[in-house]
Order: structure tokens, then sequence, then C-alpha cells
């Protein structure tokens, strides 16, 4: 379970985060706590450059503030740091009910228009800087004080693991779904975040190496343990939605069960608006200045620029292929439901990616955020 830690625009994010530790600072000051003078007693923290204990490499930027507030505020008496894997590839243990430090990467990459046009007039190729955010992991007591303050929804997202072309990562969808439910929940103000169901339905896409998949049984069994746990807790708003089309006409087809299998008091609901869904990358697209037209809904140009916003280094710009181009009539679609997607597109894309940007990308996730906040809205 977490809150949302958005993965938004890299100027709102690094403002907030800024925000965020100025006012820590503040906050401690006012409260008579001035680092100069403060009696620390017998456990000193060293403001040595904080570091990773498994590479040696030292933080930087904004996450050397953070660091030094976490230990000090946690009385530690060194400045070496692992992340959870870390920590177990080095043979540790990390304590049940451990809290975590967010720390943030910073990087910056080139768009494939700005390499262009870098390419075309002879300039130097302008890169964009991008902020990020680890998400952290909420403890047991940390739900129970959520629950209390109001936070009595929580969002349940859905993706798959499937092949999205030569391009594309399998893991596209659960991470469309990760950044989405971030973003929905600060729509929605008090929400919680389930951990992502990361597989789901894809057996029209089982003719791709690289494809799991889940029966339908499968997934609905594991929502139905979902939602009936979060009930259990004290959710009363339990709102499922998926960053796989796919999974739609699966999570229709349980809903009744699910509303079914927990008191009349707790509210399930699930979006599976799919033509909704491709109505809004189309318009996202356009207003963003790229080819509605190469909309399919498939590792095509809403996709792509979707990764190329979130994750810009799992995009192989070099395999951009012309996936099936026009809308699929109803025969075509029980064809691909019954023998596969490759009885419609031999190279698995349904569109086609050329022209994808980053800023496409952007345009998408907020255009698909703000679709599934007003219907769980209302």
């Amino acid at each position: 379970m977490s809150r949302h830690s958005p993965r938004a625009r890299a100027g709102e994010d690094r403002a907030n985060l800024y925000d965020e530790i100025t006012n820590k600072i503040i906050g401690e000051l006012e409260a008579g706590r001035a680092p100069w003078v403060q009696p620390w007693g017998a456990v000193k923290p060293s403001l040595a450059i904080p570091k990773s204990a498994a590479t040696g490499r030292q933080y930087s930027g904004i996450n050397v503030l953070i660091l030094w507030g976490a230990a000090t505020e946690r009385a530690f008496t060194g400045q070496s740091w692992l992340t959870f894997r870390q920590a177990l590839s080095l043979g540790g243990h990390v304590r049940k009910g451990e809290r975590g430090t967010t720390v943030v990467y910073a990087d910056r990459f080139v768009p494939v228009d700005e390499r262009q046009r870098a390419s075309e007039t002879g300039d130097e190729a302008q890169a964009i800087p991008f902020l990020k955010r680890f998400t952290v992991i909420m403890s047991f007591e940390e739900v129970s004080a959520a629950l209390a303050q109001g936070y009595s929804t929580v969002l349940i997202p859905c993706g798959a693991v499937e092949q999205h072309g030569p391009h594309l990562p399998l893991c596209m969808d659960a991470d469309h779904a990760d950044a989405l439910a971030a973003k929905v929940a600060r729509h929605l103000g008090t929400a919680l975040i389930a951990p992502t169901i990361k597989v789901g339905c894809s057996a029209h896409h089982l003719v791709f190496p690289g494809t799991i998949s889940l029966r339908p049984e499968t997934f609905e069994s594991i929502c139905l343990d979902y939602c009936t746990s979060l009930a259990q807790h004290g959710f009363r708003r339990i709102l499922l939605f998926s960053g796989h089309i796919g999974n739609f006409p699966v999570l229709r087809d349980m809903l009744l069960r699910l509303r079914r299998a927990v008191s009349p008091d707790v509210e399930i609901d699930a979006f599976c608006d799919a033509i909704a869904w491709i109505d809004k990358w189309r318009s996202a697209v356009r207003d963003a200045g790229g080819d509605p037209s190469a909309v399919g809904g498939h590792a095509d140009i809403a996709e792509t620029s979707l990764m190329m916003w979130l994750r810009p280094d799992s995009v192989r710009l070099d395999r951009f292929e012309v996936g099936y181009l026009g809308a699929l009539s109803e025969q075509q679609l029980q064809l691909m439901w019954k023998n596969g997607i490759k009885s419609i597109t031999h190279n698995g894309i349904i569109g086609d990616p050329h022209g994808s940007t980053a800023e496409i990308g952007a345009r998408c996730l907020e255009a698909i955020a703000d679709l599934l906040a007003t219907s769980f809205g209302r």
C-alpha cells in the first residue's frame, strides 16, 4: 500500500520536492530545533556525504539533505545507505515494519523529434531534465492511521506482462497503471494505492515470447481477494482500473460478483470503457501536435509516447514499425480473441509509433487520469 508518489512533469515534481524539504527544515526551526544549537545528546549523526553501502557511490543534490534529515531524525550514526534489494543481495535482512526514506533520481533525455530537428539543422540536441521519486511503501501502522484520517478510498491498479511490438518493454501496461494510480489518487484526494496487479489477461498475445497471461478466473480470484482483504481493513470505496485494455471485459464481467462478496456499505467500481479511453488518447495526441490516426490502441503513438515519458530508456527508437492501421471490425476482433493478435498484425502493433514524443505521452497520461478521476468521482 502506498500514498501517491506521482511521476509528474520535472518542474512540477522538483518544485514540490524542494517545497517539501524546505517546509520540513522550517518546521524544525520553528519548533526550536536549530541544528547549530541543538543538543543532540550522546548519538551524533555524521554529516559526511551520504553514500551507497553497496557501491560506494555518493548521493548528490537534494538527496544529501533528504538523507541527512533522515539520519538526524532517526539518530543514525553513519551515512551509508542501502536499498531493500541491495540489503538482500548482500545477505542482510530488513526488520519487519522498518520504514525507508524516499530519494529521487534525476537525469536528462533527448526526445525523438528533438534528435530529428538537431540532425536536420546541425544544431546540438537539447536534453529535457526529468525527476522521479522512488515510491515509499507504507507500514500497517501508517495504513491504519490513514484510514483513521479519512483515507477510505483505495485504488487497485491492474496491468499486464505482454508484448508491445519490437520497440517497447513487456512491462508497458503495468508501468502505465502505476503512473495513472499516482495521478488519480492526487485527483481524488483521500485515496491510497494498493500494489499493482502486474499480470493480467493476455492470452491473445501468447504467440509472442515473454507474454505471461492469467486465466480470467485466476485474475478474478486475485481481484476478489484484494477487495475482500481491503474491505475487512475498513476501506469503503474500492476502485479498480487497468492500464491494459484487454483486462476491461474481464473486469466488467466480474464486477457484480465482487460487489456481492463484500458488505453493502462497501462500494466497488471498475473502469471498463475502452471506447472513451481510445477517444481520449486520440484527442490528447492531436492536442500535442501528433497524428490521431496513428492511435490504434497497442504499441502505437500513444503507448510509445507514454513510455518515452515514463521510462525513456526502455524505448527502442530504432525498432519503430507500422502496425495494423484503421478500425478493427467486429469480425476481426473476434478473430483476434480466438486466434491471437498475430492474426491481425504480424509485429504485434495496432497503430503506428512513428511521431511519438514524451510531450504526447505526458498529455495521454493526464487525459486518462482525468477520465478515471471523473468516472470515479461521480
